[in-house]
């Protein structure tokens, strides 16, 4: 375990139940990580509750990245997206984070597909929510890191300083 992994489990432990060794398809992950938060509506007691919406976020952590692995991400996204989120009535939105920790910054075509990758889906033209997709790569240090446009607003986050 490297010490980032060990910096960013610490810092995430508090609000996400963490699975270690997780794989999904033919994929492993070091670890994954699930934050989910309800919230109800009600109307002047708690008894005439009229909403419920769920918020839910996934990290997965990968040691090492290869450059294979964006299309891999796709096509696990496609694949396994409703295994990953639970999507009922009450779902609002979703966010899965890809966090690879790698010591390999140098291919700039990587870097531009990493920019430059979105996925988003909704269902039910958005009455059952969304999802995102974040996707960061952290380099060797923990000081510098690479995100998609929707991921580089939560990439401090990501960073050991």
């Amino acid at each position: 375990m490297s010490e980032y992994e060990k910096k960013l489990k610490e810092r995430i432990e508090p609000y996400f139940n963490i699975k270690e060794n997780y794989k999904l398809d033919n994929f492993k992950f070091d670890f994954y990580a699930r934050y989910h938060q309800k919230n109800s509506k009600y109307f002047l007691m708690k008894k005439f509750k009229y909403c419920n919406f769920d918020n839910n976020e996934y990290i997965f952590y990968k040691n090492g990245f290869k450059k294979n692995y964006l299309k891999d991400i796709d096509k696990l996204l496609k694949r396994n997206l409703r295994k990953i989120v639970n999507i009922d009535k009450d779902h609002m939105s979703s966010v899965i984070t890809f966090v690879f920790y790698t010591d390999d910054f140098e291919d700039n075509k990587i870097i531009k597909q990493i920019e430059k990758y979105k996925f988003y889906k909704s269902f039910k033209f958005g009455f059952n929510g969304w999802v995102n997709v974040r996707l960061i790569l952290i380099n060797s240090n923990g000081k510098q890191g690479i995100a998609n446009k929707f991921g580089k607003k939560e990439l401090d986050k990501y960073l050991i300083n």
